[in-house]
């Protein structure tokens, strides 16, 4: 009776173990994906410095807001269409994109298109942000 007792138990605490580590990786997911959807979300809104917060520090060290201001100044409305996370080990994360955005282009004509690409994270000061996205237009 004790070894079965043994045994129950030892299944349930590896059973709850797991499950308390799959649901840890869901909820990294979502923070993950929660960054991207505030960063367009922000530059949807024009709220460009809230953007740029959420970009990591390295990034930043070699693109300076007025940079960031100059690439988004021209964007009508963005939105991210889809998004997955395609790998994430705690500290850097992978996140494939598909983004619609209209922008105005050098002639004032309005520019509406799909991009796909991928973005990549990094977890740095207890919070994911966004260290590269690479996008082509569909």
């Amino acid at each position: 009776m004790k070894k079965t007792s043994l045994l129950l138990l030892l299944l349930l605490l590896g059973s709850f173990i797991l499950t308390a580590s799959l649901s840890y990786a869901g909820d990294e997911d979502y923070d993950v994906m929660s960054v991207l959807d505030r960063h367009y979300q922000a530059i949807s809104g024009r709220d460009f410095k809230a953007a740029y917060a959420l970009r990591s520090n390295d990034w930043r060290t070699y693109h300076s807001y007025n940079y960031f201001y100059s690439n988004w100044e021209s964007n009508y409305t963005i939105e991210l269409a889809d998004r997955h996370v395609i790998s994430n080990d705690g500290y850097e994360a992978v996140v494939k994109v598909r983004i619609y955005s209209e922008d105005y282009n050098s002639k004032g004509n309005l520019h509406k298109a799909y991009y796909r690409g991928k973005a990549y994270m990094v977890y740095e000061n207890g919070k994911w942000k966004i260290d590269d996205i690479q996008v082509k237009e569909e």
